[in-house]
């Protein structure tokens, strides 16, 4: 309610007794996001179908009441049928205040029209109105949404058994007269109190708000407190004068305690207190002209004006004046939230940025950390990297305390894979209820080279600390967009989620209090060696870059040039290898940020314990396997890869993985490369990531799942859902820096469309309530928790069309906690 614009009161009777119209009753109230005036006239030219539809819901409301006018009461109402133009200007209130939309930038926008009650010539009756009408599912989609006009203008509503805390106690009971008083009264106590007007003219109206919101009225004649209790029997309701004003004091009282108390209005005696509620008939006519326009295909007459202003943040080091998109979402692209990682800075944990002077423009891209052998020039890369990019809601306040959610991209710790995602699409379908911010992290041997040296002088894990700092910043600043510090989720895939896995068992896990729930898809949880054991790769390193036998190794690497760096930052094969490993550079044990193996540290429960949703895609490892044609090339792949594994393991492994199904355009052993490297670099680390959560933390916290959307272009290439190709429908297409040939051919746009709405709110959700289920999408079933794990735990998997609950293989079980499992992370190198 806090973060909603306008609010009123929609009072249903949902099943209604003739013989006794007053009751069982039930007060209903259903979240609607907006009315028509606060939607910008650009949103129109964006989404061509929002006019066809309000247009559609005016219009079927209009026969709609015209064809039932004589249904109600036949004695009460006159049975000569009104004309459709009578409808319109003498029984109903049909103006942009009362046109009421959720969802308007989705592909089914929700538009109902409210305050009907005027179509009785003697005045409205809820009671006799709203009876049949509401009973017809049809009302729900706007054909017949009625409710009194005592309240003001509807932009929300809300269901009681839905509400944090009961808005009704045990003793209420609704009563036939000013039942509209009676509900405002009981959100305005769900809430909380209000503060006097500065402008004594409004005096009235805030004793008014304050009778309703105590129960309590303070008798301006008599100074003595009268019982407001909202009954029949109290003549008028406890307040002198009460029960006449509710047409028109009461609907002011209520917009003047909203507004005060939640649009932080600053009232003077020099400005009115209130927004211009009223809309004349010629304003509801432009809006009917406008529309008819649009369908027409001709430009209508704005509306609603939108200001040019960009928007400005001040971080106090710097601000930032980003761009107001269409989609009423404000980006700020490119902010530095760490000084330029270079010379001295080399290989330390970040610094704080420098302040600047002036408005920056954050506008444009920035771009993304040196890879692992990336050709210089590059105007993609640069070692001056650590940028991050915000999306908020154009509307969003200091004040408005957004959930925040944070993505980390993946690249296997050797690059950042795609600098370029867009977080607006997941703003807007949110209903402009979350904050989205994305960043880049060193990488590659900038973010990970490991050396004792490295440790005497300078940080390990220089990746994982910018990223740390990046939620520090986060903390420190996410306010100023509207984000609320206090509610942060972190995302990431691949080796983002392994980055959110590490955060999670950071120090320890000690809790920072930087995050709240954590999202990974697909866990890349990489072989973690000590830095003992990566001193082989420093020493190669030293080498490439011309350091070698330098009387200061790192100071030579902080004084070389970008290009020198980078021709050296490149994949080497593991001692005893011939080929390179799929990736090279990955995170430490440095005894600090990362104490332990990561399955010990999840044993024994030693992380940040929050609720979280991990899931896989069911063909991990073909994107990344060799192309086997026997047992031997199976071994030979998963050992230049995991170089810890003996000739048991490999023999273990290939007895879980013997000869499977063939696959397109493969040799006959690529399905069992690619499994066993599929579940023991992803899908295993997950589901261990599950079961240790479900059983140090809650098995109801826990949330686990297969993405198993198929594409024929993926199918004919012999490589089905392919490593974190969910991607694509959280955040949306054409939002993951891919081209749209890219979306294409995962069917995201086409055949597999249907799966992105159902995908991304389930993401939503969990980022907005730590519960994927609070707000999926409509047609969406109920994804139940992972559980203690006894059974294999329980998943949702993903189809298009056919999402729905599956318990893990028990086969799978097994192979995750399997010696040879294991054995991939606690054997060690030394010796090689």
């Amino acid at each position: 309610m806090a973060s909603c614009r306008t609010i009123r009161a929609l009072r249903d009777v949902i099943s209604f007794d003739p013989q006794k119209p007053l009751e069982p009753q039930c007060m209903v109230f259903e979240w609607m996001d907006q009315d028509l005036r606060t939607v910008p006239y650009s949103r129109f030219c964006s989404k061509p179908e929002l006019p066809r539809v309000i247009a559609r819901s005016v219009l079927e409301t209009l026969a709609f009441l015209k064809e039932t006018y004589g249904a109600f009461h036949s004695g009460i109402i006159p049975q000569t049928l009104p004309t459709q133009a009578q409808i319109l200007t003498d029984f109903t209130d049909i103006n942009p205040n009362n046109i009421l939309l959720s969802n308007d930038n989705s592909a089914c926008p929700v538009v109902k029209v409210g305050d009907l009650g005027n179509m009785l010539r003697e005045g409205y009756d809820d009671i006799r109105i709203q009876s049949l009408p509401t009973r017809d599912p049809e009302v729900w989609r706007g054909l017949g949404c009625f409710h009194s006009s005592d309240v003001w203008s509807l932009g929300a509503t809300l269901t009681f058994w839905l509400a944090q805390r009961l808005v009704f106690g045990a003793g209420d009971k609704i009563i036939d007269d000013n039942t509209e008083a009676w509900c405002i009264a009981k959100i305005i106590r769900l809430v909380g109190s209000i503060s006097p007007p500065v402008n004594e003219a409004f005096l009235d109206e805030f004793s008014l708000a304050r009778a309703l919101e105590k129960e309590k009225y303070d008798d301006p004649e008599t100074g003595e407190m009268s019982d407001l209790s909202l009954s029949r029997d109290s003549g008028e309701c406890g307040v002198p004068g009460f029960k006449t004003c509710l047409n028109g004091r009461a609907e002011r009282a209520w917009q003047f305690y909203i507004t005060l108390k939640y649009q932080q209005t600053k009232w003077t005696k020099s400005s009115p207190p209130l927004p211009s509620m009223a809309m004349s008939l010629s304003h509801c006519f432009l809006l009917v002209t406008a529309v008819s326009r649009l369908l027409a295909g001709a430009a209508a007459t704005p509306i609603l004006t939108v200001s040019n202003a960009a928007p400005v943040v001040d971080l106090g080091y710097s601000q930032y004046e980003g761009t107001t998109l269409s989609s009423e979402v404000d980006q700020y692209l490119g902010m530095r939230f760490a000084a330029p990682p270079l010379g001295n800075l080399r290989f330390r944990a970040p610094q704080e940025p420098a302040a600047t002077t002036g408005i920056q423009e954050a506008k444009t891209l920035q771009t993304v950390c040196l890879g692992n052998g990336v050709q210089l020039p590059s105007t993609l890369q640069s070692e001056d990297c650590l940028f991050a990019n915000v999306w908020t809601p154009a509307s969003a306040t200091i004040t408005s305390k957004l959930p925040v959610w944070i993505y980390i991209q993946g690249g296997g710790y050797a690059s950042d894979s795609n600098g370029r995602y867009n977080g607006s699409t997941v703003v807007e379908q949110s209903g402009q209820n979350v904050v989205v911010v994305m960043f880049n992290y060193r990488v590659a041997a900038f973010g990970f080279l490991a050396s004792e040296k490295i440790r005497a002088n300078g940080d390990l894990n220089a990746g994982l600390l910018d990223q740390q700092l990046l939620f520090r910043w986060v903390k420190k600043y996410i306010q100023q967009f509207g984000g609320d510090p206090d509610h942060v989720v972190i995302h990431g895939a691949s080796a983002g989620a392994g980055s959110v896995a590490l955060h999670l068992l950071a120090y320890g896990g000690r809790n920072d209090d930087l995050f709240i729930g954590a999202i990974g898809e697909s866990v890349f949880l990489p072989t973690s060696p000590k830095v003992s054991e990566l001193e082989w790769q420093f020493d190669q390193f030293v080498s490439d870059a011309s350091c070698a036998g330098s009387a200061d190794e790192l100071e030579c690497l902080r004084s070389q040039n970008t290009t020198t760096l980078q021709a050296a930052n490149k994949g080497r094969p593991y001692p005893g290898q011939s080929k390179s490993p799929n990736w090279y550079w990955t995170p430490t044990i440095d005894g600090d940020f990362l104490q332990d193996y990561p399955y010990k540290l999840l044993e024994q429960g030693k992380f940040v314990k929050v609720p979280i949703m991990v899931g896989d895609d069911t063909d991990e490892g073909t994107s990344f396997a060799d192309n086997a044609a026997s047992l031997a090339d199976v071994a030979t792949f998963m050992t230049r890869n995991y170089p810890r594994l003996s000739a048991n393991d490999t023999d273990a492994i290939n007895a879980q993985y013997p000869l499977m199904s063939p696959l397109p355009k493969h040799n006959p052993y690529f399905p069992s490369a690619s499994a066993a490297y599929g579940e023991s670099t992803f899908i295993c680390p997950g589901n261990f990531i599950c079961n240790s959560f479900a059983t140090h933390v809650s098995p109801n916290k826990v949330w686990n799942y297969r993405y198993n959307v198929n594409s024929t272009n993926y199918d004919d290439a012999g490589l089905g859902v392919v490593h974190t190709i969910e991607t694509q429908a959280v955040f949306g297409p054409g939002n993951v820096g891919e081209t749209p040939a890219a979306d294409i051919q995962s069917g995201i746009t086409t055949v597999n469309r249907n799966i992105v709405p159902v995908v991304m709110n389930y993401w939503i959700s969990f980022v907005r309530a730590l519960d994927p289920n609070t707000y999926r999408f409509a047609s969406a079933p109920r994804w139940g928790e992972f559980g203690d794990g006894r059974d294999g735990g329980r998943r949702l998997r993903f189809e298009t069309n056919a999402t729905e609950m599956e318990v893990v293989p028990r086969d799978q079980v097994e192979r995750w906690v399997i010696a040879e499992y294991r054995g991939l992370y606690a054997k060690s190198y030394e010796g090689l």
